[in-house]
């Protein structure tokens, strides 16, 4: 069951194999939840987990807001990922929620509660 996400991708197509599946029996991340549930990823940092997950999802919502395919929207938000963002998926989720193609999550614990008796 051991699969990795890469740790320090060299492009979002990297990303998106890995995600999918494309040289993968269990059909990548997708495929491993469907089979083994959230169990079988306990060797995977949450955090990248969560980042890689939304970098899907903006992949996704950027090729449905253009109206074009995946593998156009690769093309064109990769100059992107590496460029401006320096590989690095934390800053390209950031960078899709400043253009609006990812929505920036609720705080949650004590900054949340905090904000909230303002």
């Amino acid at each position: 069951r051991s699969y990795w996400l890469p740790s320090k991708p060299l492009s979002l197509e990297e990303i998106w194999d890995s995600w999918h599946g494309a040289s993968d029996q269990h059909g990548g991340i997708v495929g491993r939840n469907k089979k083994f549930g959230v169990k079988w990823r306990k060797h995977i940092p949450p955090a990248h987990y969560s980042r890689c997950c939304r970098t899907i999802k903006a992949i996704e919502s950027y090729a449905k807001h253009n109206k074009i395919k995946v593998e156009e929207s690769l093309a064109q938000l990769d100059p992107i990922f590496k460029e401006e963002c320096g590989k690095s998926v934390y800053n390209f989720v950031e960078k899709m929620q400043e253009k609006g193609f990812l929505k920036k999550a609720a705080k949650r614990g004590k900054q949340a509660v905090v904000e909230a008796r303002q």
